[in-house]
């Protein structure tokens, strides 16, 4: 019983860490977004050089979609602490290591699954023969 009330006590710590980090995320969007805006202004009634205005607003573009892409993740998170799916991985099922998620609290996967999903992108083949050593549990 106490082994339960220690992972769901981590679990409540790693919600208020993704909770803080969806705020963080949501400003820094929000921040950008009126750089854009503000940027796309100035265009208009400025005549700088564009070229060198159009790369520094494609940069902020960039991180806009790197940051809405960790924010999207994070709300993903939260959402699987709320159907009780937190920490399960959603490749092979098992739990993910409580360390993991210490350190990636949005993350869907487990390591060896993180590993195959990375592969996967990468156009790369699958190096075991069999799916097992993706299912096999990390330590925890």
């Amino acid at each position: 019983m106490d082994r339960r009330r220690a992972a769901r006590n981590r679990i409540s710590q790693l919600e208020i860490k993704l909770l803080r980090k969806k705020a963080q995320l949501e400003q820094e969007v929000a921040g950008y977004l009126d750089d854009l805006r503000q940027a796309s202004t100035d265009h208009f009634s400025e005549s700088g050089d564009s070229a060198l205005d159009a790369l520094g607003d494609q940069e902020i573009a960039d991180i806009v979609e790197m940051r809405a892409l960790e924010l999207k993740q994070v709300a993903e998170a939260l959402e699987r602490i709320k159907d009780k799916g937190f920490g399960t991985c959603e490749g092979c099922g098992r739990n993910i290591s409580l360390t993991r998620l210490a350190v990636l609290p949005a993350t869907p996967y487990c390591t060896h699954c993180q590993d195959e999903v990375e592969r996967q992108a990468r156009g790369e083949e699958h190096y075991a023969e069999n799916w097992e050593c993706v299912t096999e549990p990390e330590p925890e």
